[in-house]
């Protein structure tokens, strides 16, 4: 990163804009250049200018201690922190800017900027605006406070700590490493050189550890709760599965044979229903066309009249076109009336506006001369009056001017009363006390002066103190290694006293122990849990003994229902069979009765006749000619059929109730059935299992068995107590174990306490020592700081001593009150060069009034000259405008001469404009009544070509309506009736129509359908038969698929757990491998704080920099060297004492300028990621250093700008301004004003 230039205004006492271009020369070639000033002139405002533009803050306001509120120009209050507060008083905008090079190569412009609301000066403080331009294109690239850092960040390496310690090292922060504790310095590698980093992957390797070291705890937790089958249990499944498989397949082989014939009986009854659907619809359809009878009339009457639509339409349109003719020749008849009277009225107008028109021209003619007369004298008056006009200004103007020279010369001679007398007070001022000049000329040695001894007071006061601390501390741990000495003693003999405790508790523990009780315990639980299953297996046993029982009195209770159901379900389908037989016969005469009694029938015997032949038969006799015994024969045959249809339906009811019973009876016998061998099987299965446990309790020996078949519930209840017993004394035995145990531990865990103690204490009291060696140092060290302080002072006290006497001061007022004496030189300097400065202004005043005055003499003469000239010509101009005047007065009454001859013009312009709008009127008129009598005439030709186009239309359409067979009046209705009507009587047609014949062609197919299915055959069993037969097959499969489902559903399960503790022990491996690893590098750099592996890293990174900072301060200071001590600890080693090794407190201020100089030269080639900065700047105390460690920093300085780096050195130290020509001279202009210039 390289700094172009630097760019403030209104900062601070920089109250100018002022720019430092360090990319131009003499800057960019000299390299090495200073800034100077006096104190307090804003030197170090440039540099807080620098960090603005680039960070938007500033060293000056980064300070440790408190951020108090202090109080702003617009009455409210900010933090003293608030970069904002650099804004100088009474401005209303500030600003800084920066030009730098990046790590990109480009060149950028960084701005801050602070503004107070309105532009006023005691505005608001507003919020802050940054901005950051690539200069090459002028792009924007952020103006967010945010954005704008991390870009700066981004392209220049360094971060705003980074910054402050490698490339602008600023005031009060130059020795901060150097002496700062062992925190600080951690704290201060970890800015400046990032290697926080190295803290965040310490704590990250601590939490991956800790992250693997759970998930393999997780792992092993879940591989403790998984459990799988037996491989016997497996083959027993399996071997069950396939056969209810093979069982399956037989048994669904029968179910296919009954459904295919159930779905034969199902195929035949619905092409019955069909057929009686397909019979309905043809009585539906033929229903639907004796309802349409009406459309189909008037779709005749529609198809008829609609080709008569032209001849109508004709009719039609020739009597409206005759109406409108009529209409028409009444309107031209009373269009010809109007035009008539309209002409004469324009007329009688148009004679009328002639004659007013050529009164006015004579008039206008008459009044020609008297006008011109009057025109010329109104331009003479213009004239005139123009000119008295300008005269009078003149003579204004000119008394003005008059007044003005005669002000401006009494100003100006006040104005040289007024510095004569501030020149002579001036002069004896300056030259009441002559060594006031010598002592404003070294003022600002003096003043550096007095600001190192007043360093130098604090060095000796913190020595003091530090001397006064090192002592406390060196009594507190003499005192602290007493107490912890006399602690240890006493814990060392309690320890004696545990030991022996403990060796009698686990000798007692290991008699306790001697029969193994936990083993004992496991083998009796063990046969308890046998014996359990035992009690509960002969239990299952008794209970499906009992259950097989009960499951056959049900199935002989089923069998009975099932043979009582039968007998009845005969018996009702012996009725059905006999009922259907009756109702056959029924139908047919039944038929014919209802069809003779139809009114059909009805209606046609009504028109038979005694002895003529009947229309249908052709027999003259005719026994049934009346109606009443058809109905009567009908009705009781309909009585009869009605009866026989109840009987079917009660037959057919009473055989599904009978169906319905031996179903239910066969499912309940079927159940019993299948209840009564489960209950076999399970008393079989637990008898086996009985014996099973039997066998293996008496392989444990633990209790005396009998033979197999003689462990009764009893039995087995008896040896379960003996072996509850027995489980009850051993857990006596292990609870006392337990409880020594847990003695013995609480022991132990007391003595390792009390040891840990100890060890701990005695490190405790290794540290201590070590402190207390360090305070005994300390304490000398203090005293040697105290001793150098003093000589120091005297050193400058000596210099301060010739110029006490300007105040009658001595010595002794010098060191009781040293700011009082500083302060009041200060204002007797102030005063003494505000009287200088006042004095030289004066003189110079004087010489320039000498010259003005004496011209605004001469202006002031002629000026009353001039007056004189222009009031003459003026009298004159106002007479000759009078005698205008009267004469224009004579002439048109006195009316001006524009106004008449306008008034006049405009009377005789109204009159031509009346004479053409009446011609023009007159002119229209009669062309209207031409067109008027011309329309009229045309109306009535056309009126009776429309009577014979209306007689023809009348003639024609008569003559269609005779042929067609339609009245008109009929002809006019199915016009008038809506197309959409029309439709809607056609489609319903239509509808009739095709409803018929689908209805015919459905039941042709329906009746083609039946004779099909009939032919193929019919079951030989009837539905309910097959059904009753279908239904213990499907409970059969029913049950044997719920059972294959379960086995599948178990050994689906078990494979399950037995293929995920595959994939979980290869977790567990991977997880173990991946804890291992993290463990190792948690040993080595993991810690939950990160300081373990930060601490490493700090210690690298220290002696690193200590081998460049005395690659440094061996040019500048070769008697001393740095060297890294323990815990970041910096010490010095002193060449001329032999090689001992130094606090870095107990360097003089020079010498540790020096070191501190060193080192940041090594920070700054270390810190941030941009590389070595190509700029650096320096502001600390150069003023500390004598003449030939100065000249020893100034050529180290000089060898850094000749590696290509420029560097800027903020001192007073005259030798450096001798020693660097080029310099950026910061002036005090006074009032807290100073200005920024160049010079080389």
């Amino acid at each position: 990163m390289q700094i172009l230039a630097i760019r403030g205004e209104n900062l601070a006492s920089l109250a100018e804009p002022f720019e430092i271009d360090l990319a131009s020369d003499p800057l960019r070639s000299a390299g090495l250049f200073a800034i100077t000033g006096e104190t307090g002139a804003g030197k170090s405002t440039i540099l807080d200018a620098m960090c603005l533009g680039l960070f938007g803050n500033c060293p000056r306001l980064g300070a440790g201690g408190v951020d108090d509120d202090v109080p702003d120009a617009s009455g409210e209050t900010i933090k003293a922190s608030d970069a904002r507060g650099i804004l100088r008083r009474g401005c209303a905008l500030g600003r800084a800017e920066v030009d730098f090079i990046g790590l990109d190569g480009q060149t950028y412009r960084a701005g801050w900027t602070a503004r107070r609301a309105r532009g006023q000066s005691d505005g608001r403080l507003q919020q802050v605006s940054r901005q950051l331009v690539r200069l090459s294109d002028n792009q924007v690239l952020a103006t967010q406070q945010t954005e704008v850092n991390n870009e700066v960040v981004r392209l220049s390496g360094r971060t705003y700590e980074e910054f402050r310690r490698t490339v602008l090292l600023a005031q009060g922060d130059f020795d901060a490493f150097l002496v700062a504790n062992a925190a600080d310095r951690a704290s201060t590698l970890e800015k400046v050189t990032g290697t926080e980093i190295y803290r965040n992957i310490s704590r990250r390797v601590f939490e991956r550890h800790a992250e693997a070291q759970a998930a393999l705890e997780g792992l092993m937790a879940r591989r403790g709760e998984r459990q799988v089958m037996s491989d016997e249990d497996r083959d027993a499944l399996a071997t069950e599965r396939q056969e209810l498989t093979l069982t399956g397949e037989e048994e669904a082989k029968a179910i296919e044979g009954i459904e295919a014939d159930l779905r034969r009986h199902e195929a035949i009854e619905a092409a019955r229903n069909r057929l009686r659907q397909a019979e309905q619809a043809v009585a539906d359809a033929e229903q639907a066309k004796a309802n349409a009878a009406e459309d189909f009339r008037r779709i005749d009457i529609i198809d008829r009249a609609l080709p008569l639509r032209a001849e109508q339409g004709e009719a039609a349109t020739a009597a409206r076109t005759l109406t409108e003719a009529q209409d028409a020749a009444t309107k031209a008849a009373e269009t010809l009336q109007n035009a008539t009277e309209s002409r004469r009225k324009a007329k009688d107008y148009h004679v009328k506006a002639l004659d007013g028109h050529d009164r006015l021209e004579r008039v206008f003619k008459e009044y020609g001369p008297i006008l011109d007369r009057a025109a010329t004298l109104d331009s003479q008056i213009g004239d005139a009056t123009r000119e008295a006009s300008e005269a009078r200004a003149a003579v204004s103007q000119a008394a003005g001017e008059k007044h003005k020279a005669e002000v401006a010369l009494k100003d100006l001679q006040k104005e040289q009363d007024d510095a004569t007398r501030e020149k002579d007070r001036a002069e004896a001022e300056v030259a009441r006390d002559p060594r006031m000049e010598k002592l404003a000329v070294e003022w600002t040695g003096i003043e550096e002066c007095f600001a190192e001894r007043a360093r130098l007071m604090e060095v000796l006061k913190k020595a003091k103190g530090d001397r006064a601390t090192a002592l406390n501390d060196k009594r507190k741990q003499e005192a602290a290694i007493a107490e912890r000495e006399e602690t240890d003693r006493e814990d060392k003999a309690c320890l004696e006293e545990l030991d022996g405790v403990i060796a009698a508790k686990a000798q007692g523990l290991d008699d306790l122990e001697a029969g193994q009780p936990e083993a004992e315990k496991d083998r009796l639980e063990g046969a308890a849990r046998l014996v359990e299953r035992m009690r509960d297996e002969a239990q299952a046993a008794a209970q499906a003994d009992d259950d097989g029982v009960e499951e056959a009195g049900r199935l002989a209770d089923a069998q009975k229902d099932a043979e009582a159901a039968q007998a009845l379900h005969d018996a009702a389908e012996s009725d059905r069979k006999r009922t259907e037989g009756a109702m056959e016969a029924l139908r047919r005469p039944l038929d014919r009765a209802e069809a003779a009694a139809t009114q059909a029938a009805s209606d046609m015997r009504a028109r038979l006749e005694e002895g003529e032949p009947c229309p249908v038969c052709g027999s003259a006799d005719h026994p049934l000619m009346h109606d009443e015994g058809f109905a009567r024969a009908a009705r009781e045959l309909r009585e009869d059929m009605v009866a026989e249809e109840a009987r079917l339906r009660d037959a057919q009811g009473r055989i599904s109730d009978t169906g319905r019973r031996i179903a239910s009876a066969a499912e309940r016998a079927s159940a019993a059935r299948r209840g009564a061998e489960q209950a076999a099987g399970r008393a079989t299965t637990a008898r086996g299992r009985l014996s099973a446990y039997a066998a293996d309790l008496a392989a444990n020996g633990l209790v005396d068995a009998p033979g197999s078949d003689a462990w009764t519930i009893e039995a087995i209840a008896g040896a379960g107590e003996d072996l509850a017993g027995k489980v009850e004394a051993v857990k006596e035995r292990i609870r006392r174990c337990t409880e020594l145990r847990g003695a013995l531990t609480a022991e132990r865990r007391n003595r390792d306490t009390i040891a840990q103690r100890c060890g701990a204490r005695a490190a405790e009291v290794g540290t201590m020592k070590a402190a207390l060696a360090e305070a005994v140092q300390a304490f000398a060290l203090a005293g040697q700081e105290i001793g150098a302080a003093e000589e120091d002072i005297e050193r400058v006290d000596g210099r301060l001593a010739p110029y006490l006497a300007v105040l009658d001061a001595s010595r002794d007022d010098l060191e009781t009150q040293p700011a009082e004496i500083q302060s009041r030189l200060a204002r007797s300097v102030t005063e003494w060069r505000r009287n200088a400065e006042s004095l030289a202004k004066a003189r110079e005043r004087l010489v320039e009034l000498g010259p003005r005055i004496a011209s605004a003499t001469t202006r002031m003469e002629q000026a009353a000259e001039a007056e004189a000239k222009v009031t003459r010509e003026s009298k004159d101009r106002e007479d000759r405008l009078s005698k205008l005047t009267v004469e224009r007065r004579g002439l048109l009454e006195g009316e001006a001469t524009g106004t008449h001859r306008t008034r006049v013009n405009e009377q005789r312009k109204a009159a031509q404009a009346i004479l053409e709008a009446a011609t023009t009127a007159l002119s229209k008129a009669e062309s209207t009544l031409a067109g008027a009598t011309t329309g009229h005439e045309t109306a009535r030709r056309h009126v009776e070509a429309c009577e014979r186009r209306q007689r023809e239309a009348e003639e024609a359409l008569g003559k269609a309506l005779e042929g067609a067979g339609i009245e008109r009046t009929k002809l006019d209705a199915v016009f008038s009736c809506a197309p959409e009507v029309i439709s809607r009587i056609r489609e319903r047609v239509k509808k009739v129509v095709d409803q018929g014949l689908e209805a015919a062609t459905a039941l042709r197919e329906r009746k083609k359908d039946l004779d099909v299915l009939i032919e193929e055959g019919v079951p030989e069993r009837d539905v309910l038969t097959l059904r009753n037969v279908r239904q213990p097959l499907l409970d059969a499969r029913r049950t044997r698929d719920n059972r294959l489902g379960a086995i599948a559903t178990i050994l689906e399960a078990d494979d399950k757990v037995r293929e995920g503790l595959k994939e979980l022990d290869a977790e567990i491996a991977k997880a173990r491998a991946t804890s291992e690893t993290w463990s190792a590098i948690n040993a080595a750099i993991g810690a939950r704080s990160g300081n373990k592996f930060a601490q490493i890293a700090q210690e690298v990174t220290l002696h690193m920099l200590v081998e460049r900072a005395n690659q440094h301060l061996a040019d500048l200071k070769p008697r001393y060297s740095l060297v890294k001590a323990d815990n970041l600890a910096l010490h010095v080693i002193d060449a001329d004492m032999a090689g001992e090794v130094r606090s870095t407190r107990s360097l003089s201020g020079g010498e540790r300028f020096l070191a501190s100089l060193s080192l940041a030269l090594a920070l700054s080639r270390m810190g941030g990621q941009g590389g070595v900065p190509a700029t650096l700047f320096i502001d600390e105390g150069f003023g500390s250093l004598d003449g030939a460690s100065l000249d020893l920093a100034i050529d180290a300085l000089e060898r850094l700008q000749s590696q290509g780096r420029t560097i800027g050195v903020i001192s007073h130290v005259q030798a450096m301004k001798e020693r660097i020509p080029v310099q950026v001279l910061v002036s005090n202009r006074g009032g807290g004003r100073s200005t920024v210039r160049l010079a080389a």
